[in-house]
């Protein structure tokens, strides 16, 4: 199955896994993966480093809901983040590959500077649906509003965010 790069749908995610962990099985890329049970045990740590050292201290500084997050799990790594219904979908495999590493290392930064403007490219999506010039200047107010906050989450103390060491 091929994917265009921009417009993905719920129908082309494997599993949903909502914030409340709850596992939904999207059947059309559902890769090789037997049962929700079976995605848990696997991937049970990156699932919590993800949501507890990246996106609820995003969510916090967004003043997300968490109902509005959902962790995703597909194999098509082009896949990072999509919105749908005003919800944030955000996929695990994804930062599996590119930032779990640096995350268990106890170096978060590079992934939360990521994450962080993944959330705002979302969020503007959730006002702009389309790539345009309105998208940019939503995305980039959000991104300028939001960075104080930001930027003291990623300066805090040694071992401050979420007992975690700060890159230098």
């Amino acid at each position: 199955m091929k994917l265009m790069a921009i417009a993905f749908t719920l129908s082309e995610v494997c599993a949903a896994i909502v914030m409340s962990i709850r596992l939904n099985p999207m059947k059309d890329l559902c890769l090789g993966i037997p049962d929700n049970a079976q995605l848990m045990a696997e991937k049970r740590d990156p699932l919590d480093r993800f949501t507890r050292r990246i996106i609820d201290p995003l969510r916090e500084i967004y003043s997300l809901p968490k109902a509005q997050i959902h962790v995703v799990y597909t194999h098509d790594i082009r896949l990072m983040a999509f919105n749908h219904d005003n919800g944030i979908f955000l996929n695990l495999h994804y930062y599996e590959i590119c930032h779990d590493e640096t995350v268990v290392g106890g170096t978060p930064n590079t992934a939360l500077i990521s994450w962080y403007f993944t959330f705002a490219h979302e969020i503007a999506h959730n006002l702009v649906e389309e790539h345009n010039a309105n998208h940019e200047y939503f995305f980039s107010h959000i991104c300028e509003r939001y960075l104080p906050a930001f930027t003291s989450l990623i300066t805090q103390p040694e071992g401050a965010q979420a007992g975690i060491n700060v890159e230098g």
